[in-house]
């Protein structure tokens, strides 16, 4: 079954320059210069050849094949290829962004020690689907490069339980999209109660 993106994903973020309740939890910092080195040979960065904005559809088809289905969610275009755990969103006959879903071999210190330190952090407390409410997650963006990295907060039962930053946090999904800025996502999404946005401050633990 192809995967889908949660609804309040990718325009991007829900901002809000930094909630007051982050701002009443102070995390134990131990590393605010810390810059892990990335581990040889992690899967982090793994390219497809796509670039959101710029690659077509005959681009994608020569690189990937035919797509295994093609539906219409949130308003776009998607493909995907499940032997790559790859959605692709389009915005007429353009790439618009790409998930990638299920990476392994990638960790937080990985992605730090390669683009440095994030631009904006969120954590997500709920997608907004029918059902149970599901466990927190950390996305680390990277606006002016196009990414995001996200890493689940499995057991956490609250936002706070989330908000550690650990060298060894997993990553598990990445964005590829359009180059922005900061103040373009503070724009997108404001006053999304799921979302919590947190100041990078180093590693805590």
């Amino acid at each position: 079954m192809m995967r889908t993106l949660w609804p309040r994903f990718v325009w991007l973020a829900g901002w809000v320059l930094l909630l007051a309740g982050c701002a009443a939890s102070p995390q134990r910092n131990i590393g605010l210069n810390l810059a892990p080195s990335p581990r040889p040979g992690n899967k982090c960065l793994e390219p497809l050849g796509i670039v959101p904005g710029k690659t077509g559809k005959e681009e994608v088809l020569a690189l990937l094949g035919r797509p295994d289905e093609v539906s219409l969610e949130f308003g776009r275009e998607q493909w995907w290829y499940s032997h790559l755990s790859t959605s692709l969103f389009f915005s007429a006959e353009l790439v618009n962004y790409v998930i990638q879903y299920d990476i392994s071999d990638c960790t937080l210190g990985d992605i730090v020690g390669t683009l440095g330190p994030p631009e904006i952090v969120e954590i997500i407390t709920q997608n907004n689907l029918p059902g149970p409410p599901v466990y927190p997650s950390k996305q680390f963006y990277y606006p002016s490069r196009g990414m995001m990295f996200l890493s689940p907060c499995l057991g956490a039962l609250e936002w706070r339980a989330c908000s550690s930053f650990r060298v060894t946090d997993e990553i598990t999904r990445r964005v590829f999209y359009t180059p922005t800025t900061v103040e373009e996502l503070i724009r997108a999404d404001r006053g999304d109660p799921y979302i919590t946005l947190l100041e990078w401050n180093g590693f805590t633990e």
